[in-house]
């Protein structure tokens, strides 16, 4: 009576319920908190399901755990029981069964008479890890539910020791160190690259620009040449009186440096100054000589004038072993044919002479061979 309620320390039946429940007459279990009655008949629901109880285990490989399901028997009869094993279904036909056993309880035949509970024990332990399920059926007699199946769900989780947790944890450390440190080396390049000096003001337009670019732009197809351009701004200057040549630059256009010679009222003058302008343009008209083709044209000079010198050694040499007179030519003036001298004169008649005796005597050793035969 010390430890009692004080509120119903009064009441010597407060330790009993008030309200009884009607027991169940018949074949009745409660199977996993799901009530399952006799129906009247063994065989209105075989094959189906009708009730399913889970029980789930969760340890490390080699390790063992245990649970439990509770079955009560709340009616009036007793029940007798068995187990039977469902066997599983194969999803692949190249997977091979799992034979190894991992849950372990008692399957042999038993009865729970009316108003116990029984609490069946199951055992799991897996060598390796994973996830594994069994599923076992619970079979009554007198078969209740219609003699629907009553199945338990065993389904064990076997985790592995993570070895590596400390290997792993270093690595983790030293790959964000180094993350921390490319990012710190990334926003300390872009700080500096944003540092700049201000841009410097924009230059004027052909502020920088060469005499030779002017030359080009103003003369299209022209080659610009420093001595030539010197002589034609000689001959500009030339336009103008003495006294009016100070300040004044030609300013490098070749067609109005011909228009203002052309239009000098001096016609000797004028004509002399579009001669010259005429010769130092034309000398524009073709690239000038780097030294290197200078050098290049120097030497293939050399080289035909030694082979004309041999080409007509080699010929006076041939005419004298022939004995052929020497040709001399003077030089004429326009279209008038060559004038012979008067000893290629005399040579050519004397040697026409012979080849008309040479004629002869041939002729008359045909005749006097012609007259022996006879």
């Amino acid at each position: 009576m010390n430890g009692a309620d004080p509120v119903n320390r009064g009441d010597p039946l407060y330790r009993y319920p008030d309200v009884i429940p009607e027991p169940v007459f018949g074949p009745s279990i409660i199977f996993d908190r799901v009530l399952a009655q006799w129906t009247g008949d063994s065989f209105k629901n075989k094959g189906k399901i009708g009730a399913i109880g889970r029980v789930h285990f969760e340890s490390r490989s080699g390790e063992r755990t245990s649970s439990h399901l509770v079955v009560e028997n709340n009616g009036t009869t007793a029940v007798y029981f068995e187990w039977r094993k469902v066997p599983k279904e194969v999803a692949f036909e190249s997977l091979k069964p799992d034979t190894l056993q991992r849950f372990y309880f008692n399957t042999g035949e038993g009865v729970i008479l009316p108003g116990d509970t029984t609490n069946f024990p199951f055992v799991f332990k897996s060598p390796n890890p994973g996830i594994f399920t069994e599923t076992w059926e619970l079979m009554t007699n007198p078969a209740v539910m219609g003699g629907a199946a009553l199945q338990v769900v065993l389904k064990g989780v076997a985790v592995q020791d993570d070895q590596m947790e400390d290997h792993r944890r270093r690595i983790e450390e030293e790959l964000e160190s180094r993350e921390a440190g490319v990012v710190v080396a990334k926003i300390i390049d872009d700080i500096i690259r944003g540092i700049q000096t201000p841009d410097r003001c924009p230059s004027p337009i052909d502020a920088y620009i060469t005499e030779e670019e002017i030359f080009k732009r103003k003369n299209n197809g022209r080659h610009y040449d420093h001595e030539t351009i010197m002589e034609l701004k000689n001959i500009y200057l030339q336009l103008f009186a003495e006294e009016d040549r100070e300040g004044r630059e030609w300013n490098l256009s070749l067609d109005e440096l011909q228009s203002f010679v052309s239009v000098l009222p001096d016609e000797g003058a004028k004509e002399e100054l579009l001669s010259g302008l005429n010769t130092v343009i034309g000398r524009l008209s073709m690239p000038p000589l780097t030294p290197i083709q200078q050098d290049m044209y120097s030497a293939g000079y050399k080289l035909w004038q030694e082979a004309i010198d041999n080409m007509v050694g080699c010929s006076m040499m041939v005419r004298g072993v022939m004995g052929l007179p020497e040709v001399i030519m003077t030089e004429v003036i326009g279209d008038q044919e060559p004038i012979w001298s008067a000893e290629s004169r005399v040579s050519s008649a004397e040697k026409s002479e012979k080849l008309k005796s040479d004629k002869d005597d041939k002729k008359k050793g045909k005749k006097s061979t012609t007259k022996d035969d006879g």
